[in-house]
């Protein structure tokens, strides 16, 4: 018998059309899963076989993957629009929105019709700064430097290696295919000054359902510092953050079993807030 998880894509019409992938039980619980910067749906791909209790909605952001390319229109309320869209079209209700750096950004920006959304999970959400302004430099630069005669995706792959010396080529040859195939107007929206947690602290403000923040480990690349977690949990109604001592930026990535044990325990209501370890006190 074979393991394999079987994906439906779909794309959804409209001015900005939007791909994205099903899998796992039509009638069960949704789950939408946001990726981050320069990604697409398969960085929630390994986790699928571990979900497929619940109806998994995993989306390619407008600019990325498959979904539609505009040259402009990349602000967080343009990203929010699209997934209210899909929620109304798709008539989701008492769904989780996962969402993953920039995709968490884009969590907290929605504002769908009541009853859309039960529960709202924050993977280490940007909310003072971009993560790599300088990679996206680069990467931009590679992409509007190319052209017939010279494919910019060497430059994009040695940027990545020097983001990131440790990743593996199979990493970096991923990365590199997402972020050949995003639009250059995405990283033009990110290279813009940032929202500080002011501006955001609103959003979160209002946020009425029960929302987890996962957050890691700075030394190892998180962009997201204890602090800034639990003065983000403090803010949100019903918040909660979560430490992950053995991860940076991509926590569902580097601790995927806990990752997907506690998303599970967050939507079925039975997550408990965990005490902080010795390194995130330090």
């Amino acid at each position: 018998m074979s393991n394999r998880v079987p994906f439906r894509h779909r794309l959804l019409p409209g001015d900005v059309r939007i791909h994205l992938v099903e899998s796992g039980s039509s009638a069960a619980t949704p789950l939408v899963f946001l990726h981050g910067i320069g990604m697409d749906w398969r960085v929630w791909q390994s986790l699928s076989r571990r979900l497929q209790e619940f109806r998994l909605l995993l989306v390619d952001l407008r600019g990325h993957g498959q979904s539609a390319k505009p040259n402009a229109g990349y602000g967080l309320i343009d990203y929010a629009s699209d997934i209210e869209r899909l929620m109304s079209d798709l008539d989701l209700s008492d769904a989780t929105i996962v969402g993953s750096s920039l995709g968490a950004l884009v969590a907290i920006a929605i504002e769908p019709e009541p009853g859309r959304i039960s529960h709202r999970v924050l993977v280490d959400p940007p909310l003072h700064r971009s993560r790599n302004r300088r990679l996206f430099r680069e990467i931009l630069e590679a992409k509007r430097s190319g052209d017939g005669s010279q494919s910019p995706e060497p430059r994009i792959a040695a940027a990545l290696r020097r983001d990131d010396s440790t990743a593996g080529r199979l990493i970096v040859d991923y990365m590199t295919e997402t972020w050949m195939a995003a639009a250059p107007g995405v990283l033009v929206e990110a290279l813009e000054p940032s929202e500080g947690f002011q501006e955001i602290e609103s959003a979160l403000g209002a946020i009425d359902e029960p929302t987890l923040i996962m957050h890691g480990d700075p030394r190892q690349g998180s962009v997201l510092t204890p602090d800034d977690a639990r003065l983000a949990a403090s803010t949100l109604p019903k918040g909660m953050a979560r430490y992950y001592s053995h991860s940076g930026h991509a926590i569902h990535a580097t601790e995927p079993l806990r990752f997907v044990a506690d998303l599970k325990a967050f939507v079925e209501d039975r997550l408990t807030a965990n005490t902080p370890s010795s390194e995130e006190r330090s």
